[in-house]
């Protein structure tokens, strides 16, 4: 199901014009607060543009079959992988478009943070509130009178908490609901997918993200922590990588392999006691990962399906392809261009929640 592309322009691209899409965007006129001259004209202004351009990329997978597993499986194939084929165009494209509105650059943080690695707040609707006048302040324009918040589970479970929340199911106007709206608060109408952006620590060594010291150090480059990790990652490590050591930056510059646990050697030296968290970087530096909450107003990103080459679930037959009708695929394609219109429009809101330390990311 598409969440993420709601509220946003959708412009189609005709077919043989290229693969690049160019918008034009109007600069606002200032305010003119010089009175007139009677009888004379005011210097006449011209309206300029700024050029935003994108290109069309192209998407897609299939699954091939035999002839075989189709007529001797037990789950109907054909009807299997065609449902999941098309929940996963619907899930990689809603990254997509997410992957795209979280690279503005307009980010607040949860309470006073100034970072995301400083982040240990949960989202609070204070928060939402400065953002909204930050909004109105630049005369963002509204959907339908509101603004829209694209979050996480996770976020949606701090928010509804409030007193002042309002349900989907609780509307008493007849603004249709959009998909995965679950309910408005304070100026927002809140949508939820399992796809907001998490982000979580990066990896350490192998598939661990965060480890826990198993052994107090004193003034030491050597750690040893609670994980085993497998002796193939240990040995295939390349360093150094950038860590947190109790909240503290540093860097790992060999792992090596402890049937009971392995053991850190860091370029700098520590102190840090039994339990303490040693974590990857691009999350919260005590290993929390971080959820982004997408907010925008009208005309804050767009886009754009090349003509023809829109989403489409495509189903061959068994033989479309042999002379013995021995194999058939289940696939899907979509090519688009998606792109950001304006940065002042979208805000993301960063938050740690109550799953931020076990949380993957996504």
């Amino acid at each position: 199901e598409l969440i993420m592309e709601q509220g946003l322009q959708k412009v189609p691209i005709p077919k043989n014009n290229g693969k690049e899409i160019e918008f034009r965007r109007p600069v606002p006129f200032p305010v003119a607060t010089t009175p007139l001259t009677e009888g004379s004209l005011p210097p006449a202004q011209k309206l300029k543009f700024e050029n935003i351009k994108a290109q069309v990329y192209q998407f897609g997978a299939y699954t091939p079959y035999t002839d075989m597993v189709a007529t001797t499986t037990y789950d109907p194939f054909i009807t299997v992988v065609s449902e999941e084929s098309g929940s996963q165009m619907d899930r990689t494209r809603d990254s997509l478009v997410r992957d795209m509105l979280c690279g503005g650059t307009n980010v607040k943080y949860a309470g006073d943070a100034l970072s995301r690695a400083e982040i240990t707040k949960a989202a609070t609707v204070a928060d939402f509130q400065r953002i909204w006048a930050q909004l109105k302040a630049k005369n963002v324009p509204a959907i339908d009178g509101w603004y829209l918040a694209k979050i996480h589970p996770d976020v949606a479970v701090t928010l509804m908490q409030d007193e002042r929340w309002i349900g989907a199911h609780q509307y008493t106007d007849s603004t249709p609901i959009m998909r995965g709206e679950i309910g408005s608060l304070v100026g927002f109408r809140f949508i939820v997918s399992s796809q907001a952006k998490v982000y979580a620590p990066a990896k350490v060594c192998g598939t661990f993200n965060r480890l826990t010291v198993q052994t107090a150090a004193t003034s030491g480059t050597s750690v040893k922590i609670n994980e085993i990790i497998p002796q193939a990652d240990c040995t295939a490590f390349t360093g150094p990588v950038d860590v947190y050591v109790d909240g503290a930056k540093n860097k790992v510059t060999a792992v090596t392999y402890g049937a009971d646990g392995a053991t850190l050697t860091l370029q700098t030296a520590v102190s840090v006691a039994v339990g303490k968290m040693i974590c990857g970087t691009g999350a919260g530096k005590n290993g929390d990962a971080v959820y982004a909450s997408i907010i925008h107003g009208a005309n804050a990103a767009a886009t754009c399906d090349l003509e023809g080459q829109g989403m489409k679930l495509i189903v061959k037959p068994l033989g479309y392809n042999d002379a013995l009708d021995l194999e058939g695929s289940v696939g899907w394609k979509f090519a688009a261009a998606m792109l950001l219109l304006s940065e002042p429009y979208i805000v993301r809101y960063e938050s740690v929640e109550a799953n931020s330390q076990t949380a993957v990311e996504n």
